[in-house]
């Protein structure tokens, strides 16, 4: 059915002149190479604006407006520079503001380098299909940069701006909504120029994001860290604070300095006073040299490191954090609750937002100088677009298909049962009482409940050889105590001896030692608990698990529901298979296609230790209902987008589709769901990830030149900015949002690739965001209807689920089971080695230069450190899931 959908993109008129490009290095006064790229963007932001002010860039550029920069590295210009040789050099005093530059104020040369002329006719080639080996990249950064002067450059009136890179603007409001534990959340709009067919658009959105909250230091420490000790209790940890700017005045005037760590309180941090020649504590030096009486001297200390290495201690009640410093790390769950509340508008009040709001912080409402010097325009209104919903699939189960209501994308479990149900049989429960008022109490209590996860089973269709279980083992943990153990490593010790005293539990006759089904009731939703239980389950013991929190299977309200959901899982992990699609929905895969999904999780910065591995996952399909995905996992190398051992794993999943699949045949075609790969990476699937793929198909057929199955890569991609607003009432969901199955395929897709939007789902809240798909190679000859229904209809066979999901099954899966493999590695990953500890304020290491030999001591200690936390990892992994359980979606 065809529709009309408006999208947050907006028409840009060009810049009819050329522009032109300029390169800038800053080198520090006695050194010969300048700050490298991605370094000190501070230094480098102060440095431009200090230029700018310079009497000798003001002769070569008299109006400012007539030039954009990055505060980083480049100059965009409407008029050609008057430099001799295309070059010129500055000599710049750099300080602070509210500072006095001097003798001892560091100086820069600032070198400004012409590199080229950008002429916007080829650019407009490029998007009417005429031009397509024509790099863009080069004059959309240039047309950021350009649209990004007005806001990062204090010019949006009665607004304060803080901007992140060339694309996302924030307001620093002066009542910002509190995430609590030290953080609040600011506003912003995110811009950034878009080629599409026969337009340049500029793609607008809200957004919001977690700030550290601007108050005191010593107040926030007490809140996050507890005092004068303690481990972090909120998304804050001790890494975070490396980086933070805070605010003085205790000498007269503001200073802001940049803190590396936290120290001890004012009175245990001591160090050698030269002035008096002893050593003295925090609070004596100030008491003395300032003649200050700290209010609170059992407060702790920020520091950061002086020229020789040593830490200079701030009292941490003498600073103001500095506002507008964005948090880049994980938040707690209340907090991540707090930003969904905040962050979660309709689909009405997010468009009303963009063009009533953001076009005017963003300059393009008419009064921007910038824009009206360089010939550019920014539209007002937003793209309207053709679309069209694609109608759901039918799904199926045992005897019964399912219908499926309009605009819900959703059905239910009433009254059906599997399409292939698994085997309850030699079967444990496994009941962790970890204090909470939920906590199951002796046998009694339990049983009943047990029951009826038995009655639900085999109403869905499950076999149930065993009515009871062979054991039911309480495993009482020893309290939580942050200071002592917080990685919680003795509840791993007491889960492992309970799961011990599961196995040598007698069995029937015949029946494994290891159970081949555990039911785990959880006590809470802590995650050490959970990612210790994980662990052990699938590298350990090899043990299917379902876990449920005994809060919700015990409430008489839901209980049904929540019954079911269980059953959901527990017959993934017992070998069957939930529901299918008819109907034809998927036959264009045939009976000889394997579908892949891959993902890679990286470890998160300024928390988890340096060098911890990345975690690549690889799903396929087996059977030809296209229902289960069992999947492969590798640790590889730390922050690599690319799946390093991709041949590794699809050539076990290879192997597994001949031993499973009832042809017993390698499959002849392959389609690859790849998630989380970003537009600048697209090439290098092509270019490292496809040839990996035909190199396991070499290792699976033993190097049978005859085989030589047909490949198509297909990009899943949810974090981008777009979103699509419905104009027909009709075709909407309850929220507001577009109907489920609504794709977008032109206007604002790229100018010549196989690329869609799909929203398949219902958002649950907010503004629901589509599916971008974008293929990168193609040899199964997809057509765009074909590829559009192909990936629709498989969003409704999520398997744990009953509805659709918002992007496709086999990347989905791959996702879920990177996200298992972070709790085999959950003490690295939350920045806590058994070698060191390193949750703790880090220390500075050398000084850079030095020559060539401290240049390869450096390297040479960087990769010992690397191989010592790739070996950690490994120890803890142990060798991944056992083959007992990555037969089966164990990680679902």
């Amino acid at each position: 059915m065809s529709t009309i959908v408006r999208a947050n993109f907006f028409n840009i008129d060009l810049p009819k002149k050329p522009l032109y490009q300029y390169d800038v290095e800053f080198i520090p006064d006695g050194k010969n190479e300048p700050i490298a790229d991605g370094k000190s963007s501070r230094v480098k932001r102060r440095l431009f604006e200090l230029v700018e002010t310079a009497p000798a860039f003001k002769n070569l550029v008299p109006d400012q407006t007539t030039i954009a920069h990055d505060f980083s590295k480049t100059i965009i210009s409407i008029k050609k520079l008057d430099m001799p040789q295309n070059k010129k050099v500055l000599d710049i005093q750099f300080y602070y503001p509210g500072e006095t530059p001097g003798p001892k104020s560091k100086t820069y040369k600032i070198s400004i380098q012409y590199i080229r002329t950008i002429d916007s006719d080829e650019f407009l080639k490029y998007c009417a299909g005429d031009n397509m080996g024509y790099d863009s990249s080069i004059i959309i950064r240039a047309l950021n940069i350009i649209l990004a002067k007005f806001p990062s450059s204090g010019l949006t009136p009665n607004k304060k701006i803080v901007n992140f890179g060339q694309s996302r603007f924030f307001i620093i409001e002066t009542q910002p909504d509190d995430l609590g534990s030290g953080l609040v959340a600011y506003r912003g709009y995110y811009s950034s120029v878009r080629p599409t067919f026969g337009k340049i658009l500029c793609n607008i959105n809200v957004c919001t994001a977690a700030f550290f909250k601007p108050q005191n230091l010593g107040v926030m420490i007490n809140e996050v860290f507890g005092g004068r000790g303690g481990n972090p209790k909120g998304g804050i940890g001790y890494k975070s604070i490396n980086g933070l700017r805070v605010s003085t005045t205790y000498l007269g005037k503001p200073k802001i300095h940049t803190l590396k760590g936290i120290g001890g309180s004012a009175e245990e941090e001591k160090f050698f006073w030269d002035k008096e020649k002893k050593t003295v504590s925090v609070a004596y030096y100030y008491s003395k040299e300032y003649n200050m009486t700290l209010r609170n001297p059992l407060w702790r200390c920020g520091f950061y490191f002086l020229q020789d290495n040593k830490k200079a201690f701030i009292p941490a009640e003498l600073c103001t954090i500095v506002e507008g410093q964005i948090f880049t790390s994980f938040l707690t769950g209340d907090q991540t609750s707090a930003m969904l509340q905040i962050a979660c508008r309709s689909p009405k009040t997010n468009a009303e937002l963009i063009t009533n709001e953001g076009l005017a912080i963003l300059g393009h409402t008419g009064n921007n100088q910038i824009l009206n010097k360089f010939g550019m325009n920014v539209s007002r209104t937003m793209e309207v677009i053709s679309a069209r919903v694609l109608g759901p699939p039918s799904v199926s189960y045992k005897g019964k298909t399912q219908r499926i209501q309009e605009n819900t994308a959703s059905w239910n479990l009433r009254g059906v049962q599997f399409p292939q149900g698994g085997n309850l049989k030699n079967w444990a429960v496994l009941v962790i009482k970890d204090g909470d008022r939920a906590d199951f109490g002796g046998p009694d209590e339990i049983l009943p409940i047990t029951d009826q996860f038995v009655m639900m089973c085999r109403s869905c269709g499950i076999t149930v050889s065993d009515n009871k279980p062979r054991a039911l083992q309480p495993c009482k943990l020893t309290p939580l105590n942050f200071q002592q153990d917080p990685m919680r490593e003795q509840a791993e010790r007491e889960l492992r001896q309970r799961l011990d005293a599961i196995c040598n539990t007698p069995a029937k006759p015949g029946a494994s030692k290891t159970p081949n089904f555990l039911l785990v009731m959880l006590s809470n939703d802590n995650k050490n608990v959970y990612n210790h239980l994980r662990t052990l389950v699938d590298c350990h013991y090899g043990i299917p698990t379902v876990c449920c929190q005994s809060e919700k299977i015990r409430k008489e309200k839901g209980q049904l529901q929540y019954l079911g959901n269980i059953a959901l899982k527990a017959n993934l992990k017992l070998g069957g298979r939930n529901h299918e699609v008819g109907g034809g929905a998927l036959s264009f895969l045939g009976k000889d296609t394997m579908v892949l999904g891959g993902d890679v999780t990286h470890p998160t910065s300024k928390v988890s230790v340096k060098y911890t591995p990345s975690i690549a996952a690889v799903v396929a399909s087996f059977e030809n209902t296209y229902s289960l995905y069992p999947g492969s996992l590798r640790l590889q190398k730390s922050r690599q987008e690319m799946i390093q051992y991709l041949d590794e794993q699809v050539a076990e999943r290879l192997k597994f589709y001949v031993a499973r699949n009832p042809s017993k045949k390698l499959p002849q075609r392959i389609v690859y769901f790849r998630d989380g790969v970003s537009d600048s990476q697209y090439a290098q699937l092509n270019e490292k990830e496809l040839p990996l793929i035909r190199k396991a198909c070499a290792i699976a057929s033993n190097n049978d030149p005859k085989y030589n199955p047909k490949i198509t890569i297909i990009v899943c991609g949810k974090r981008h900015h777009t979103r699509f607003y419905p104009t027909n009432d009709k075709l909407t969901d309850n929220k507001g949002n577009s109907a489920p199955g609504t794709v977008v395929d032109r206007g604002v897709t790229t100018v010549a690739n196989l690329d869609f939007y799909l929203q398949a789902h219902v958002g649950l809240q907010g503004t629901a965001r589509s599916a971008h798909y974008f293929v990168t190679h193609d040899e199964l000859g997809f057509t765009a209807n074909t590829l559009q229904e192909l990936v629709h209809n498989m969003s409704y066979l999520f398997a744990r689920a009953t509805k659709a999901v918002s992007y496709a099954p086999p990347a989905y899966y791959a996702d879920i089971l990177c996200e298992r493999g972070r709790c085999y590695i959950q003490g690295l990953l939350a920045g806590r080695s058994k070698d060191s500890s390193s949750d703790a304020p880090s220390t500075r290491s050398g000084g850079g230069g030095g020559g060539a030999d401290k240049v390869a001591q450096r390297k040479a200690k960087a990769e010992a450190e690397e191989k010592a936390v790739m070996e950690e990892a490994r120890k803890t992994w142990e060798n991944g899931p056992r083959p007992e359980v990555s037969g089966v979606m164990f990680f679902m």
